[in-house]
């Protein structure tokens, strides 16, 4: 890579690094040019992402989140609270077991 490539990459991670988006992309794009397109598309596609989270209003992105609602006046006693944070336990740990037989039995597969 030849020093004006490196410089680029240098400034396009700087820029990128403090979220001068704009100028991050445009130096991805002129490292592209010169050294290829398959080692900076990812990081231009980066660039054009948190542009349109910035464009966006800034709470938009916590609002598009789903999350529960705990409300002070719901109606679970303390034991209900206990009973569902129990079955919860039991079903990650299902879960778990679960994921680390199939991934035992994928590494079987891939050895046959």
């Amino acid at each position: 890579m030849e020093d004006n490539e490196n410089v680029f990459v240098a400034r396009a991670n700087y820029f990128f690094a403090n979220a001068d988006y704009v100028n991050a992309e445009k130096y991805y794009e002129l490292a592209q040019e010169k050294i290829g397109k398959k080692y900076f598309s990812t990081n231009i596609w980066l660039c054009q992402q948190r542009l349109l989270m910035e464009s966006k209003d800034e709470n938009s992105f916590l609002n598009e989140i789903i999350s529960p609602s705990f409300n002070d006046d719901t109606n679970c006693t303390n034991s209900e609270l206990s009973a569902q944070l129990e079955e919860t336990q039991n079903l990650l740990e299902k879960y778990y077991k679960e994921a680390l037989d199939l991934k035992t039995k994928l590494t079987e597969l891939r050895k046959k």
